[in-house]
């Protein structure tokens, strides 16, 4: 018999007669531990096996720990729960057709399948605010076998952007905006035969460079891998980070990323694409704001197959609000041939900024490409081999461009028209290293210092210009660098000149063309006088 006090020192069980767990005590050994009653111990942590059913377990453990049993557990019922579910492996909630299960704690688990929603249910998060999943909690694996990861980054996107309301799950937007982090938990190799589409407020987040979604040739369906758009409305907290995209040359695919309405905290961070055909990412409509998005530490590979491929394709020609700012930060773009002969690294069209930073081109016919009104800014950008064009714009362009510290690098031409016409800056770093076009009247083009004009003139540290020459008694004549002050700069542009070594000297321009200056010098009393050093400098908007 038990004690009335409780204690268990001396108990002797019979006629089968129960223990009541109420009166038997616990107290753990460790220091300053509190007595308990058994009870109230073991109902710490709670398992589905103590209950009838999976929701009568659920509503007796609000706000506490319920532990689900290993095994497949089908929920019938639509069913808020508001315990903290713990899954060892092994153990699924799998809800019915049309069933919604709704979490409002983070479940306890690993990198392993705790959802199954292949019955035509759905799970979401509510009322936790940012969130962090695993993939694999719907049933990712970056084994690269499993061949339709799509269907899980759907599911697991869409749970943590709580956006179910009722059955048939169609995606819409009901309020709550909750988001977070769709983690892929492993360094592996993960196989989609579909498009993900992001709505908003979800990050896909990887392991770095390791982990590649890669698009699977035998079953790859569509021909987007990745679509950022929620209706007709900015996006915010969009993004993909660490991660490598595979296009896996499959001609279908005509957008990597298409991305209409990327806005604040949206982009790339830390992402690589490669053999893409057509476009990597494709950026469009700028639904509202005037803010824009950023791809920082992206690198882009097109294929060796592709046609014409673009890295980067941004067309805001329709956008009407404000400004769209592209910030390319560490963004190095490949996409052409090792002939330079086609491809865009960035097109750029409409009412929207290129800000580039650290931002490197090659193996392309276009750099950056601008059209419509598309301004160019930022400060460092440069080109890799087999680059024709760093800048181009076409015939239409009527935007602007501000480079600081622009250096052409490698590639053919600085600056260059589609249409094979170039500007002054051909083929040259702009003089102090900023690239301003069109030209203002201050920008100095061109310069030179010419020594030894009393005897045989000679060039020194020049800048477009190719030789000197003494017409005459202190006239003389400066030929343009045909390979980098272009006949197509045409005459309207400011010569100047300044005597160094001999006093009492005045000048005049007695000649101007497309290809050629000639300098005449004169003394205080009017006739032809040499000059022994001087100065020759082009400003101006040349082919205005």
């Amino acid at each position: 018999m038990i004690p009335d006090d409780g204690s268990v020192t001396d108990i002797k069980v019979a006629n089968n007669a129960a223990i009541k767990a109420t009166k038997l005590s616990y107290q753990d050994p460790g220091t300053n531990s509190v007595a308990r009653t058994v009870q109230d111990k073991l109902a710490d942590v709670q398992t589905d096996a103590d209950f009838a059913s999976f929701a009568d377990a659920a509503a007796a453990t609000a706000n506490r720990e319920l532990r689900v049993r290993p095994g497949i557990h089908v929920i019938t019922q639509n069913i808020t729960i508001t315990s903290t579910l713990s899954f060892p492996e092994g153990a699924i909630l799998q809800p019915a057709s049309g069933i919604l299960i709704t979490l409002r704690k983070m479940p306890i688990a690993g990198p392993y399948q705790i959802f199954d929603q292949s019955a035509g249910g759905a799970v979401q998060f509510a009322g936790i605010g940012t969130i962090e999943v695993y993939a694999e909690w719907w049933g990712a694996k970056g084994d690269g076998s499993k061949t339709d990861n799509e269907v899980p980054f759907q599911q697991a996107a869409d749970a943590v952007q709580c956006y179910f309301t009722s059955p048939p799950f169609t995606p819409a937007q009901n309020g709550d905006n909750c988001g977070g982090v769709v983690k892929l938990a492993y360094a592996g190799q993960y196989l989609v035969s579909g498009n993900v589409t992001v709505r908003t407020r979800v990050v896909f987040r990887g392991q770095g460079g390791f982990t590649e979604i890669k698009a699977n040739a035998a079953t790859w369906s569509g021909s987007t891998m990745f679509t950022f758009q929620n209706g007709t409305i900015a996006q915010f907290f969009c993004r993909l980070e660490m991660l490598r995209l595979d296009a896996n040359d499959i001609d279908a695919i005509r957008r990597v990323i298409y991305a209409p309405a990327w806005q604040e905290s949206c982009g790339l961070r830390d992402v690589v694409i490669i053999n893409h055909r057509y476009v990597a990412v494709y950026i469009d409509e700028g639904y509202g704001g005037s803010v824009g998005c950023v791809l920082r530490d992206v690198q882009i590979f097109a294929s060796s197959n592709a046609v014409d491929p673009y890295g980067i394709y941004a067309d805001l020609s329709v956008y009407i609000v404000g400004w769209y700012n592209l910030v390319l930060d560490g963004v190095s773009m490949f996409c052409g041939s090792d002939t330079g002969s086609k491809g865009y690294c960035v097109y750029a069209n409409g009412r929207i900024r290129v800000d580039v930073r650290h931002t490197h081109v090659g193996y392309t016919a276009h750099g950056i490409c601008l059209d419509g009104v598309a301004c160019l800014v930022g400060t460092t950008l440069g080109a890799d081999h087999h680059t024709t064009n760093l800048v181009d714009y076409t015939t239409t362009w009527s935007g602007y461009i501000e480079l600081f510290a622009a250096r052409k690098g490698l590639a053919s031409n600085l600056l260059r028209r589609t249409d094979g016409a170039w500007t002054l800056h051909r083929d040259f770093d702009p003089i102090f290293g900023r690239l301003h076009y069109p030209h203002n009247a201050n920008d100095v083009h061109a310069y030179c210092y010419i020594s030894n004009g009393t005897a045989t003139p000679a060039l020194n540290d020049a800048k477009g210009f190719s030789s000197v020459t003494k017409i005459s008694t202190g006239l003389y004549e400066i030929v343009f660098d045909s390979t980098r002050f272009s006949a197509s700069a045409g005459t309207s542009y400011k010569a100047k000149a300044r005597a160094e070594s001999v006093a009492g000297r005045t000048w005049y321009i007695d000649t101007a063309t497309a290809t050629k200056i000639r300098v005449q010098f004169k003394n205080l009393a009017g006739a032809a006088a040499d000059c022994g050093d001087f100065y020759v400098e082009i400003t101006g908007n040349p082919g205005a």
